[in-house]
């Protein structure tokens, strides 16, 4: 596979320890199979492959307003 440009991935195995509400659309098991594939495949070679993090609140402020991450 050759891309134009390069592609991030981001990924931590840590995702699939939460739960979203029944309809919600992300589905860790959904995410589990695609990073399965990305392994098997070795497609995340040809990707920028990083390992997210969490932010801390000062991170968050800059993009939420301060009384959603207190109801966070």
């Amino acid at each position: 596979i050759m891309l134009g440009r390069n592609v991030a991935y981001f990924y931590n195995d840590e995702i699939g320890k939460f739960y979203y509400y029944k309809d919600h659309p992300m589905k860790p098991k959904r995410m589990a199979m695609t990073h399965s594939l990305i392994e098997s495949f070795d497609i995340y070679r040809k990707l920028d492959v990083y390992r997210s993090r969490k932010a801390d609140k000062q991170e968050l402020l800059k993009f939420h307003h301060p009384e959603y991450i207190n109801y966070l």
